[in-house]
């Protein structure tokens, strides 16, 4: 009885330890990010490395053919403003027009193939893992299920579903998508301006810390109140099910049953409201303050046209350029901190794929024990975490090898209990 105690304060222990961790922004989550990341992408390439490349192409063109667009529409505005106070050649716009008007079909053509290759891409990925997680629940024997602390991340992770995982690995192409985005402006920038690019940086920063810190206090709710969630589900389950919505009509208990899933749910729904109402006003400042940035980069660009600086055409280029870095990196940002946040949940995903059973099996469903083992209980206490009251009192009972015997109470007897103790020892 002792070793039991010790060993649920011991896990008790690494529980509230390792949740602390999670919740920090520190070197280890952030290398979680990337494990996590190269543990899906290895997946990926896996099961449906076609699917894979096809995506990454369709980003990488909608995500620099926006710039070839804009240049192409500056130099059209430019050749314009110039047609009536020089003789150009007219073969020279022609070319422009047409340039610009197969860079239209082909961006068309890139964006409608990328929302088709990211509905197969996001619907493998459904398929894929939910099936990786039924089949481990299939292998995990009964002693794993029945632990209390399996039994929550696993209900967390049956009511959640698997599209954390989904929108993880769908969102690195576009995390891709806005770093070329990025790359491609900040060199246009760089060549105007290197100190603009600085102030769209600082301009950004509050973005990525509100998703960071929204993203670890919603996966705080969310694991620190499994135990409710998991009450609101077994609750819940009486009117799913025929057989418990008749026991409970029978018994008069349906108001109750109904009362008691109001009360969880909204004591678990008041939390999130509590959370997306920070995160209003704290988009409100950080959008603000990044709209200021771009404000004054325009009203620049602006000043330098008046002075003859830069032509009318190159203004456009410029603004546009300006407008997918400022649009690009805002994302990067609001996607990092949402790949952190849905990490969270995905440590609990690959901690459930890691789980080892609790007894040692073969292949052939036996136990590597050779003989059934003698089994013996002297003067055992056992109550359950967070109750007061003793399932068992002193006691003692020896099942010798190959002996067979029934045991048999009234419900809450503890007959379960008895069976749970006897192969948590073995």
């Amino acid at each position: 009885m002792l070793f039991l105690y010790l060993k649920n304060k011991i896990n008790m222990e690494e529980n509230n330890d390792e949740k602390k961790e999670k919740q920090k922004l520190s070197w280890n989550s952030i290398k979680s990010v990337f494990q996590n990341s190269f543990r899906i992408n290895k997946v990926t390439w896996k099961e449906h490395r076609s699917l894979f490349i096809f995506n990454l192409i369709a980003i990488i063109l909608t995500s620099s053919l926006p710039f070839i667009q804009a240049k192409l529409n500056g130099s059209l505005i430019d050749l314009l403003i110039n047609f009536t106070k020089t003789n150009i050649l007219a073969i020279n716009f022609g070319f422009i027009l047409a340039g610009y008007i197969i860079i239209n079909f082909v961006s068309l053509f890139a964006r409608t193939t990328e929302e088709y290759v990211t509905y197969l891409f996001y619907k493998f990925l459904e398929e894929t893992y939910s099936l990786m997680i039924i089949k481990k629940k299939g292998e995990l024997d009964i002693a794993t299920h029945e632990k209390p602390n399996f039994n929550n991340f696993a209900n967390k992770i049956d009511e959640i579903g698997v599209w954390h995982i989904q929108n993880f690995s769908d969102r690195q192409f576009y995390i891709v998508q806005n770093l070329i985005k990025i790359a491609i402006a900040s060199a246009i920038v760089f060549k105007i301006r290197w100190w603009l690019l600085i102030v769209i940086f600082v301009g950004n920063i509050p973005n990525i810390l509100k998703e960071v810190k929204y993203g670890q206090r919603i996966w705080s709710i969310w694991d620190a109140d499994s135990e409710i969630r998991r009450k609101f589900t077994e609750y819940r389950n009486y009117f799913t099910s025929i057989t418990n919505l008749s026991e409970i009509k029978l018994h008069g208990s349906v108001n109750f049953f109904y009362n008691r899933i109001k009360d969880l749910l909204q004591q678990f729904q008041c939390k999130l409201k509590i959370e997306e109402k920070r995160k209003y006003f704290s988009s409100l400042f950080s959008d603000s303050f990044s709209q200021i940035t771009i404000s004054f980069v325009t009203i620049y660009f602006i000043y330098e046209v008046i002075h003859g600086n830069i032509s009318i055409g190159n203004l456009t280029f410029l603004l546009i350029s300006i407008s997918n870095f400022h649009i690009s990196f805002g994302e990067l940002f609001m996607f990092v901190g949402r790949q952190y946040q849905d990490n969270l949940f995905i440590n609990d995903f690959f901690k459930l794929l890691d789980t080892k059973p609790e007894l040692d099996f073969k292949q052939d469903g036996k136990t590597n024990i050779s003989k059934t083992p003698k089994i013996e209980y002297k003067n055992v206490w056992f109550k359950y975490p967070g109750t007061d009251e003793y399932i068992l009192k002193n006691f003692s009972l020896t099942i010798n090898s190959g002996e067979k015997i029934a045991i048999i109470g009234v419900n809450g007897a503890g007959k379960t209990t008895l069976i749970k103790l006897s192969y948590q020892v073995w």
